[in-house]
């Protein structure tokens, strides 16, 4: 019952056992639920593989990343990710990652996103003391110590680090600022999602006409198209 029934309670299954003439005390129901988790006979992630599936069309996942520059300064990048298409809704860059910094970006989020909400942060309290709901949104906090219930977002923290950060000499908020914002241009626009396994929307598909390449990053990648002459 417990693994066909995720968001079900210890009482509740005691309460659907008594309609078949089976008389268990809520505890012992708990007692036997801990004992088929450690041996495997309840799968932990099928409930948030279920509300991923279920919630698929209006999820967004949500972080902070670290960036440091060369003299010791540190700055924080808040990034929104549209989890079905993996375009990044929205990106700011700060020195001061607190609750009223994520409550403005949130706000702009709400008001350009009207449409049915749900977003997916972890447990740092810039994110756990907002109320979404003030906003429209969902909100679903991740539990401790499981980043991957939010791998979209760690992969994409991983990969404007791989992609971009780690071959700048970082000097200063405005240099973070241009090298980040040239990234989420070509990530959003040309750069190919192998999670998707389609091409970006900001791509011509042709198979006619002259190739040719637009240096992105000063030339660190390359956009490659058909000229339309």
């Amino acid at each position: 019952m417990k693994q066909e029934n995720s968001l079900w309670g210890c009482h509740r299954i005691a309460d659907e056992l008594k309609k078949l003439g089976i008389e268990l005390n809520p505890t012992t129901v708990n007692r036997i639920i801990q004992t088929f988790r450690k041996q495997g006979k309840i799968q932990p992630n099928g409930s948030w593989k279920k509300f991923l599936k279920s919630n698929w069309d209006s999820l967004f996942g949500m972080d902070f990343m670290t960036i440091d520059t060369l003299f010791g300064k540190r700055f924080y990048l808040l990034i929104i990710l549209e989890l079905k298409s993996r375009k990044i809704i929205r990106f700011d860059l700060t020195e001061n990652p607190c609750r009223e910094f994520v409550k403005q970006r949130i706000e702009l989020f709400s008001e350009e996103y009207t449409d049915e909400k749900t977003l997916i942060y972890d447990n740092a309290a810039q994110f756990t003391s907002i109320d979404y709901s003030w906003y429209g949104i969902k909100g679903v906090n991740i539990s401790p110590f499981a980043p991957n219930m939010n791998a979209f977002v760690e992969r994409l923290n991983g990969s404007i680090r791989r992609e971009a950060l780690d071959y700048f000499l970082l000097f200063s908020e405005k240099q973070i600022r241009k090298v980040i914002k040239s990234y989420v241009d070509y990530y959003n626009e040309h750069r190919p999602h192998q999670g998707l396994g389609k091409i970006p929307t900001g791509n011509q598909l042709s198979s006619f006409g002259e190739i040719r390449k637009e240096p992105v990053l000063g030339g660190l990648h390359h956009n490659y198209y058909r000229s339309s002459a």
